[in-house]
């Protein structure tokens, strides 16, 4: 970086194609918050840093004007002013106190410029300004993975070995759906086989004996199709509807965001599974 602007040089061998999987890995990499936000105050993109130094889960979609004093917590009726927000967006550094994940106030510096995007578009990056703070909270969190890495592979092997003297599919099917939910901690499990004309459901997990889950899925449709092209599991979570969503009436599309890359698919709402991420 040069001067007082969030400057940058491009590096040679860096294409198009390449530039959104490299800015994912540098946001999930770096220890500040990082947000982007539009002419509209709208956040378009935040990493895991973001969500906790500010205490929520779904900055994106929401007004960046509501992370910061005085409206910490609200949205002002006015339009968005970005002459208004309590930091400049020349790049240059400002220090505020904000309320954290725990209620209590925390100290961050703020760098926040325009960037050369379509559009109107903000980049904001933050940190905390108590190294001490700072630490404990890297503690903490590394503490928090550790625990969940132990309890997801104690559950590995317990599927391993509770499905060894199992002869009937059906309840081999059953047994690792279980052992699956509790081993991610999670709300419930779905099973689908992939078959001639698309993926067929062929389990639950108990949690979810009244819940709607779509019994099939054709080739080609977003979830199943993002899944081939990624090659890995992805992490998606279910966007809130808008205010425009909820007035049109039955919501026939949800808006779903990649965890990993922040990306936002209209996904139909008949394919999705009945949780609010998975």
């Amino acid at each position: 970086m040069a001067g007082t602007g969030l400057g940058f040089r491009r590096v040679e061998g860096i294409g198009e194609r390449s530039v959104s999987g490299t800015l994912a890995g540098l946001l999930s990499l770096t220890s500040d918050a990082v947000l982007a936000f539009d002419g509209f105050g709208r956040i378009l993109m935040a990493n895991e840093a973001a969500e906790h130094l500010f205490g929520r889960q779904d900055l994106v979609g929401a007004d960046v004007r509501a992370l910061f004093p005085p409206a910490a917590g609200v949205v002002p009726d006015d339009a968005f002013d970005p002459r208004a927000l309590p930091f400049s967006t020349d790049g240059s550094t400002s220090s505020l106190v904000v309320v954290g994940a725990a209620g209590a106030e925390t100290g961050i510096s703020v760098r926040c410029d325009r960037v050369s995007a379509p559009g109107e578009t903000y980049l904001l990056v933050a940190y905390e300004d108590d190294s001490r703070q700072a630490e404990e909270r890297e503690h903490d969190r590394l503490v928090q993975e550790l625990s969940r890495a132990n309890h997801r592979l104690s559950g590995t092997l317990s599927i391993v070995l509770e499905t060894l003297d199992s002869r009937d599919v059906q309840t081999l099917f059953s047994r690792v759906l279980e052992e699956i939910t509790d081993t991610m901690d999670a709300t419930g499990t779905v099973f689908y086989v992939a078959e001639a004309d698309g993926y067929h459901l062929r389990g639950t997990s108990s949690s979810l004996g009244e819940a709607r889950v779509p019994r099939f899925m054709s080739f080609g449709r977003t979830i199943e199709r993002l899944a081939s092209q990624a090659g890995h599991a992805l992490r998606l979570r279910v966007m809130a509807p808008e205010g425009a969503d909820l007035r049109r009436g039955r919501l026939t599309r949800r808006n779903v965001v990649n965890e990993e890359t922040r990306e936002i698919y209209h996904v139909m709402s008949s394919v999705l599974p009945p949780f609010a991420s998975f």
